[in-house]
């Protein structure tokens, strides 16, 4: 899905992304790299393509717009935003407050990897939604030094400066960006004849990731990554609201140190990280700014041992939180702690791993769980995997302690899980992926009006039940890429609601039954050009239901090369028929956008 007004899109520094199935031992994970080693066995997808867009391309996963400039969200095999674990170079970056990360404060840029796994092999796999990953690290080939520049419709303009270096002891990669956008299309107001301007909509973003990495010696390295950003983005009016003078200022600060020893019987990674979240909201030009501030420091640790045969390894992590919020009573401080287990056989044909797991809250409330995973090899080209397992999830800090609303005595959410994957490759450039999943969960966390209130207020239901599939068929030749893939998401309430008005058997909102998504690319001497698109049927909202969509792009790309300077320049075409589409009710999204970008890569 295409979140065209962030303008995410993939700078020419960044070459090309890449979407690689995992298969064999790794079968459960999907990943996208934006940048990626000569020796990874990849998939071009092409420079163009935004982050959001590849990751709904995944199987089962999809995504959440709130309009232009507010959250942007992912949802993984039925699965709310919150019930998703996201990760930055391995240390939790979801925001504790809300549960979730925010996507709009992710740009590609500044990232080299994105994958969704449902493995505890990267980290430890204890949410009900899976994991998201994103990377920020040292790539093959990176340049010495690089500028991409763009320029857009509707006032969106950006530069964003690279550097890196890499000696035998040393390795420093430095990025910083600049982006601004005024995301004033138009839009005509559905069921009417009234044009209108998406108005008090303007972005301005700045922002850097400073990393370095020291070679003590052949068994030990340190890496050091930094990311600092500033986002001032104002927030438009709903199509029902006549205008709107909300803004808001976010401020995020990261950072993390980790130690990587390795020996001839273990494997040990340890890390330190902090990060801080400032933002200031403001609902109008009259009235007092909400500061919300929170921050969170993890240690977290592995320690690792595989042969040919067999790998286990023992985890940890402990985060202390801290949020000091306007609408929260106090200031609220909490620890929340994860120790696992995890072993795996493996033979010719056949791996089966296991995960065990403890979640603790201030270390008086304790939670179990694990997961299970068989993996079969049939023949090199086809592979088969099973997961089972049991997922737990801790109230997020808004859920316990907003005011009004929040509720200290929240249950936690528990999710079982089943999931059956294959993959095919009958010929070496084609590949079909299958995934059918179904998930309970338990005591799941929504918010609506109280019997008795006049205000949301969060409360656990008894359940919600999610079952779907996915198809994909990808073919990769000389010149010619094209792939077609469905997805089918069936996630239903199991009892009735009174606000909003639900019945059991209805499906969970901004959850569509059906979306198909197609790439038809096609490259000549030095150019690309390609067609992308996405229909998603229509979906149940809160305040109204959201029509189905059928969105397209298109997009021409050209490298040349001028005394060994790489020089490519793309012109992207982003909705080309000027669809009118929601994601969330009430909230349009850019229609018609045309952006011009160009590389210079030494």
């Amino acid at each position: 899905m295409k979140i065209t007004q962030y303008i995410l899109c993939i700078s020419f520094s960044l070459t090309s992304i890449y979407l690689q199935a995992q298969i064999a031992a790794k079968v459960e994970s999907d990943t996208i790299f934006i940048q990626a080693s000569s020796t990874e066995k990849v998939l071009n997808l092409g420079a163009e393509h935004e982050v959001f867009e590849n990751l709904e391309s995944l199987p089962g996963v999809q995504l959440r717009q709130y309009g232009t400039n507010t959250l942007a969200s992912i949802s993984i095999n039925g699965s709310t935003p919150n019930q998703v674990s996201s990760f930055w170079n391995g240390v939790p970056i979801n925001n504790f407050m809300v549960g979730q990360l925010d996507l709009s404060q992710l740009h590609p840029f500044l990232i080299d990897q994105l994958s969704i796994s449902h493995s505890p092999e990267k980290t430890t796999n204890t949410q009900i939604g899976g994991q998201l990953h994103v990377s920020s690290d040292f790539t093959v080939g990176d340049p010495s030094l690089w500028t991409v520049i763009e320029k857009g419709s509707f006032g969106h303009r950006s530069i964003g400066l690279g550097h890196s270096y890499v000696s035998n002891k040393w390795a420093f990669k430095h990025r910083i960006l600049s982006e601004s956008t005024d995301n004033d299309f138009e839009y005509t107001i559905p069921n009417t004849d009234v044009r209108r301007t998406n108005t008090n909509a303007a972005s301005k973003r700045t922002a850097g990731v400073f990393q370095a990495r020291y070679h003590l010696n052949p068994s030990n390295t340190f890496k050091s990554s930094v990311w600092l950003q500033s986002h001032d983005r104002q927030l438009p009016p709903t199509i029902v609201q006549n205008e709107s003078t909300a803004s808001q200022k976010d401020h995020i600060a990261r950072g993390h140190l980790t130690w990587n020893n390795q020996n001839n019987s273990f494997q040990n990674e340890h890390s330190i990280s902090f990060s801080k979240d400032r933002i200031l909201y403001t609902a109008s030009l009259s009235s007092a700014a909400i500061l919300s501030e929170f921050d969170q420091g993890t240690l977290q640790g592995k320690v690792k041992k595989s042969t040919e045969k067999k790998e286990w390894f023992l985890a940890y992590r402990s985060s202390h939180l801290r949020a000091d919020i306007n609408s929260y009573e106090t200031v609220v401080n909490e620890n929340r702690t994860e120790v696992s287990g995890f072993f795996k056989i493996n033979s010719s044909s056949l791996s089966w791993s296991h995960q065990l797991y403890v979640k603790a809250r201030d270390f008086e409330q304790f939670l179990p769980g694990g997961q299970s995973t068989l993996s079969y090899i049939t023949s090199p080209s086809l592979n088969l995997s099973l997961i089972v397992g049991r997922r737990v999830r801790w109230p997020s800090l808004n859920e316990l302690y907003w005011r009004p609303g929040g509720q200290e005595s929240l249950s936690p959410e528990i999710g079982w899980e089943a999931i059956l994957e294959g993959h095919w490759t009958p010929q070496p450039n084609i590949v079909i992926s299958s995934r059918a999943y179904h998930k309970k969960i338990d005591n799941q966390i929504l918010w609506s009006f109280g019997d008795n209130t006049s205000f949301w207020e969060a409360y656990n239901i008894e359940s919600v039940h999610s079952t779907g599939a996915n198809l994909t068929t990808r073919y990769i030749g000389s010149s010619l890429e094209i792939r077609l893939s469905y997805d089918f998401n069936r996630s239903i309430f199991l009892e009735d609601l009174n606000f909003p008005k639900i019945s059991a058997g209805d499906q969970q909102w901004y959850m569509p039954l059906h979306q198909l998504q197609h790439t038809l690319a096609y490259s000549f001497s030095h150019f690309e050009i390609r067609w992308d698109g996405q229909w998603s049927s229509s979906s149940r909202g809160i305040n109204a239901n959201i029509s189905e969509y059928w969105v397209q792009d298109v997009s021409l790309t050209g490298k040349y090369s001028i005394m060994g300077i790489e020089n490519e320049w793309n012109l992207l075409c982003n909705n080309i028929f000027d669809a009118y589409y929601e994601i969330i009710e009430r909230r349009p999204l850019p229609g018609r956008q045309f952006i011009l970008r160009y590389l210079i890569k030494i």
